[in-house]
């Protein structure tokens, strides 16, 4: 969308952790992303992570022996995959995705808990008490653990190893904690926390070096603590509606522009670049396409509602 059209919509009501997280790590990344300039190439571990996901909430969908189990999680992650058609990468391809759960399967063919969300991602939005907005987002699986209680499942992949820093990250992740917000609305009492569910897409005789669990918890102080600064991100959000600047914050702390470290750059790089502020850029008849594809409407994910 343009310019003008974006700003003819009005500051938005309903809040999820990319928006929120977009707008922390840069103003401008989030004006370029709710104006959906987005990738013409989505690259492939993005469909690597959301094909396991399918993967791995048809496995535990389906009732009956490992191996129907099996071929039901291949086929769900395949489906998507295909959908996408990404251009394959050295790990992120068919055959790897195939493997990496057949692998899965073979390390964790029964549970102690039970799925109890649907098939696939269940959409959210709630309001936040005292205010006019909402939390949204989309949750892909939460389950119910003897002992434990309703725990979200959490399934994450990457191409480097399952070491401590990996690991531990996960619990400083807001998209984590807000989910655990969100579930609690959901069901009427907080979760017991959130399960981890993690997978290495490199080969490895050795399960443990391929997968990994933890669960992450958190208390009702540090709930109440992450709704409260969620809603003062959000009112910031809100604001550049009254001033219309989005500053380029990220060049404060430029890996966020131009990558390194295990960080690609951003996708705005070179739209930050141009010595003329994005309206400037629309006036001029600025051809986006060139380098990027257009997403249509409005951001919304939390209006998912899985598969009946």
């Amino acid at each position: 969308m343009l310019d003008h059209e974006l700003r003819e919509q009005g500051p938005p009501e309903e809040f999820d952790n990319t928006i929120l997280s977009n707008y922390c790590e840069c103003p401008r990344q989030l004006y370029w992303f709710l104006r959906g300039i987005d990738y013409v190439n989505t690259p492939p571990y993005f469909i690597t992570g959301r094909a396991l996901g399918a993967g791995l909430n048809a496995f535990y969908e389906t009732e009956g022996p490992l191996q129907l189990r099996t071929i039901k999680m291949i086929q769900a992650a395949e489906e998507l995959w295909n959908e996408e058609s990404p251009e394959p990468g050295q790990n992120d391809n068919i055959d790897n995705l195939r493997r990496m759960l057949k692998d899965y399967a073979n390390a964790y063919p029964r549970e102690n808990w039970t799925q109890e969300s649907g098939h696939g991602e269940l959409g959210f939005a709630f309001p936040i008490a005292g205010t006019e907005i909402y939390y949204a987002g989309s949750v892909d699986a939460y389950i119910k653990w003897p002992g434990y209680g309703v725990l979200i499942r959490e399934d994450k992949s990457t191409g480097g190893y399952l070491g401590i820093n990996y690991q531990s990250h996960w619990g400083r992740a807001s998209q984590v904690t807000g989910y655990l917000w969100a579930v609690g609305q959901m069901i009427g009492e907080a979760p017991f926390g959130a399960l981890i569910n993690m997978l290495s897409k490199r080969k490895s005789k050795n399960p443990e070096d391929q997968f990994a669990r933890n669960i992450i918890t958190k208390s009702d102080w540090q709930l109440a603590e992450f709704m409260a600064q969620t809603v003062r991100i959000a009112d910031r959000i809100r604001s550049e509606w009254d001033n219309w600047t989005w500053n380029k914050e990220g060049e404060r702390v430029y890996i966020k522009c131009v990558g390194g470290a295990g960080r690609s750059p951003c996708l705005y790089n070179s739209l930050c670049l141009q010595e003329q502020d994005p309206w400037e850029l629309d006036d001029a008849g600025y051809d986006y396409t060139e380098e990027y594809a257009l997403r249509e409407g409005k951001w919304a994910p939390w209006e998912r509602q899985g598969d009946t």
